[in-house]
């Protein structure tokens, strides 16, 4: 979950309320260690030696 606070002022600048809005990221962070992961697997076969 990823939040934000935000306060809302009165005419005189005042704080009369503090919006908060809440985002559900957790498909964001499976996608970001997925990539993490295969970015590892891409560096671990890039290091051994070609059959070529």
């Amino acid at each position: 979950m990823q939040a934000s606070y935000n306060p809302i002022f009165d005419c005189k600048g005042c704080i009369i309320k503090v919006v908060k809005f809440a985002t559900d990221i957790t498909r964001h962070v499976h996608a970001i260690t997925e990539i993490e992961s295969l970015k590892k697997t891409h560096q671990q076969h890039a290091q051994l030696p070609s059959r070529a």
